[in-house]
């Protein structure tokens, strides 16, 4: 549990990266994407563009040393707050964003992939082509549609995944957009005392 919400923290600094925000030609998405690689499954995407809301559920299996681990991740932006869940510890590290757009609030800019690198196809849509060293990414209007990414430390975590289905301008459901009363927020400074708390309890 412990290693799980420091992921879960580190997690919650890397994706708070801000992309470049693109003005989208329909209200709502929803978008399916497939894992392949070394981690295997589905996520999905709910974009809110009317309230400024996204919403990301992964359900990812992941192979290191032989030995198999089903992650389930969630990640959300409510238009103020970037919500980072830890469903280990019943756990979600909430932070303020500095670029209070949803798409850049959940989607590195298209940048930090790399160099533009022409155009390709995605479900019949065209998306820019963004390639580095060790990652790329297709954006279609400010969303990664397909991504790969090379791991410099693991090669068990080498992995792609690409939008397998899109909607757009559908029905999201509410419940997409809360949280369970369940879960306790915490803000970062408060995970922090809950890990150091964890680390004596370990002792």
């Amino acid at each position: 549990m412990l290693r799980s919400l420091l992921v879960v923290m580190l997690l919650s600094v890397s994706f708070v990266a801000g992309a470049v925000a693109e003005e989208t030609p329909f209200t709502t998405a929803i978008i399916v994407y497939e894992y392949s690689g070394g981690g295997t499954g589905t996520e999905t995407v709910y974009f809110d563009k009317a309230n400024n809301r996204i919403n990301q559920e992964s359900n990812v299996t992941w192979t290191m040393g032989g030995a198999t681990k089903l992650k389930e991740s969630r990640e959300m932006f409510d238009g103020k707050l970037f919500y980072t869940f830890d469903f280990d510890n019943n756990i979600v590290i909430s932070e303020p964003v500095n670029n209070p757009n949803a798409l850049a609030a959940m989607f590195p800019a298209p940048s930090e992939y790399g160099i533009p690198s022409g155009v390709e196809e995605v479900l019949g849509r065209k998306c820019e082509l963004f390639q580095g060293t060790l990652m790329s990414g297709c954006f279609w209007n400010g969303i990664p549609v397909k991504e790969s990414v090379t791991n410099a430390f693991s090669a068990e975590l080498n992995h792609a995944k690409q939008a397998v289905d899109i909607q757009i301008d559908v029905p999201i459901p509410e419940e997409k957009f809360q949280i369970s009363s369940d879960m306790r927020i915490l803000n970062p400074q408060q995970a922090i005392q809950e890990m150091q708390e964890m680390f004596k309890r370990k002792r």
